[in-house]
């Protein structure tokens, strides 16, 4: 429980020192503090570790791809709202089978109830920060 809450007190004082940050160092900071909380979350051992951070590091590039296709659509607006519906449509689709596809392979590295606890704990760590930058935009008003 002490590891827990020293994560998360780093998590918070982590996202604070990112945001004095160039971009950049931003977005990998947070990177940082995210593995830091997905690691606590899993509790890995160190032969999970070894097998299931390689997998994670494919899967992160994998979406940030679509991502970055996805942004670029939506900057290249071209089209009628049903097409344009479509392409975002499109996209979380191809999320949803990169998800699919990256569940067998985190499978054949840790069991699958910390599969699950995976896409929990990074979901739990998007909505923690999505908060905090909204805090920080209401006092920064």
């Amino acid at each position: 429980m002490k590891i827990l809450q020293l994560i998360l007190f780093l998590l918070i004082f982590g996202l604070s020192a990112a945001f004095s940050q160039n971009d950049t160092d931003k977005r990998q900071e947070i990177e940082n503090i995210k593995v830091a909380f997905i690691s606590s979350k899993l509790e890995l051992t160190t032969d999970e570790a070894q097998k299931f951070w390689p997998v994670y590091n494919a899967y992160r590039k994998d979406f940030k791809d679509i991502i970055k296709l996805k942004h670029e659509a939506k900057r290249n607006q071209q089209g009628s709202p049903n097409e344009q519906l479509d392409r975002e449509i499109n996209f979380d689709e191809r999320i949803l089978e990169l998800k699919k596809k990256y569940r067998v392979e985190f499978s054949k590295a840790i069991s699958p109830a910390k599969v699950l606890l995976f896409f929990d704990a990074e979901r739990e760590f998007r909505e923690r920060l999505i908060k905090q930058l909204k805090e920080r935009r209401q006092q920064n008003n």
